[in-house]
């Protein structure tokens, strides 16, 4: 099977596929490794001292979490009965809101109101994987899902290793390190949206999000 079921027009190229989503997976795990990388560096530029910078650091990490794990097998369950394509836009958006809200917070609150954002972000892992099983042809699925699974890994390496070269080397704020991620997503969001085509499973599932949802889980 060389193509899948985009929803109009001529099928998606599955190597194509595979390198837009294998981007937009390294582009989120590099920002989302800055965010933790440098968190400690950012409570202590708000004026947060060492011992409850510290603290603040494993109370924090955690919000990352705190919207998105019940609301990941909506996304899941949106992208299958509406559009996959949309669902996976929609988390690079959300991702440049994200880093954007975390150049501008000032205070930990507001550090922890955008990680909190982040629940939104989540959900895309999934949705794509899901697409490119419906056109990667069954002998390479392996070698293309491999090739998707490693993008992650690299953007989380080259994350913090940009952002010290951003500081030390450029001597950048922290601010410029999360605007550049942001501007990172923006451009992914716009590839996702020109580059991609839609994906529709064989089957729609139909009933209820909520119904469909709690039965995958």
């Amino acid at each position: 099977m060389a193509g899948g079921r985009p929803g109009a027009g001529a099928p998606q190229s599955w190597r194509v596929l595979l390198a837009l989503y294998s981007i937009t997976s390294l582009i989120e795990g590099l920002g989302v490794s800055q965010i933790f990388a440098f968190m400690l560096l950012r409570l202590r530029s708000m004026g947060v001292s060492g011992h409850e910078a510290s603290t603040l650091v494993g109370l924090l990490s955690p919000l990352v979490f705190v919207l998105g794990l019940p609301i990941v097998p909506l996304w899941g369950v949106w992208a299958d009965k509406h559009s996959r394509k949309v669902v996976i836009v929609r988390s690079a958006v959300v991702e440049a809101v994200v880093f954007g809200a975390v150049a501008l917070s000032r205070t930990p609150l507001e550090l922890a109101g955008a990680l909190l954002l982040v629940g939104f972000q989540l959900g895309n892992t999934g949705v794509m994987i899901a697409a490119l099983r419906d056109v990667v042809p069954p002998h390479r699925l392996g070698t293309a899902v491999s090739v998707f699974g490693a993008s992650s890994s690299v953007g989380f390496a080259i994350g913090p290793l940009l952002g010290a070269l951003m500081v030390r080397v450029l001597h950048t704020s922290l601010d410029a390190v999360y605007w550049t991620s942001a501007a990172l997503s923006v451009g992914v969001a716009l590839m996702l949206s020109f580059g991609s085509r839609e994906v529709r499973p064989e089957v729609v599932p139909e009933g209820r999000a909520w119904d469909l949802a709690l039965r995958a889980v």
